[in-house]
């Protein structure tokens, strides 16, 4: 069912970009480019101190919990990284499941601007593991797809990142689109919004989704 609907809307945007003839795509504020295999999404500073579990939420989602705050759909977020080639995976059924997770991985990047500079930095370097007091460990982040569960009132299956806006979790969340594959995934008292690095609330942002690693100085 998840992998017809979203195959769906995939040709769908596949033959937009086609029929243009442009390696882009929008996804209503998702900017997908086919030929540097990236995915550039807007979006704000949501936290930059306190105890974390995610690392982007969707507006209206978990924003007490959240670093980052993205203008996207859920589902379209989805569909992105499939147009990227990649494949969903899976984990726990339980947030903070310490069950190995799987599927295909990228690297995300954050930039924004200070003055006339564009910092761009590696996503996990907006995150402090308290245990160490040292940033995230910089790792590749896994698709690991969300979930579909059905409605017990319609019987309908639902997307459940589009419930809970849930988009990059660093504490594991199978609601999530993308997981920390790192071992303090399991753990919720790890992870806190890195003050030492991270602009103030309210600071325009751009997430970059990437297949390959991008030069420090590579930011658009």
């Amino acid at each position: 069912m998840k992998r017809i609907f979203f195959i769906t809307i995939v040709l769908i945007s596949w033959c937009f970009a086609q029929k243009a003839d442009s390696p882009i795509i929008n996804l209503k504020g998702i900017k997908v480019n086919l030929q540097q295999k990236t995915i550039e999404i807007d979006g704000v500073v949501n936290m930059n101190k306190g105890l974390v579990e995610l690392l982007a939420t969707a507006p209206g989602g978990k924003e007490h919990e959240s670093v980052l705050k993205l203008y996207c759909n859920p589902s379209l977020l989805h569909t992105a990284l499939l147009l990227l080639g990649l494949e969903t995976g899976g984990g726990g059924k339980k947030q903070g499941d310490a069950d190995p997770i799987y599927g295909d991985e990228m690297y995300i990047y954050v930039s924004w601007k200070e003055g006339k500079k564009r910092q761009l930095l590696r996503a996990e370097e907006l995150v402090k593991n308290e245990r160490t007091k040292k940033p995230m460990a910089l790792c590749k982040w896994v698709f690991t797809g969300s979930r579909f569960n059905k409605d017990q009132k319609s019987g309908k299956s639902i997307y459940m990142a589009n419930i809970s806006g849930v988009l990059i979790a660093t504490f594991y969340d199978p609601d999530a689109i993308v997981n920390n594959p790192l071992p303090e995934r399991a753990d919720d008292t790890v992870f806190y919004a890195n003050s030492d690095v991270l602009p103030k609330v309210g600071t325009a942002i751009t997430v970059t989704f990437s297949l390959k690693k991008m030069p420090k100085n590579e930011s658009k």
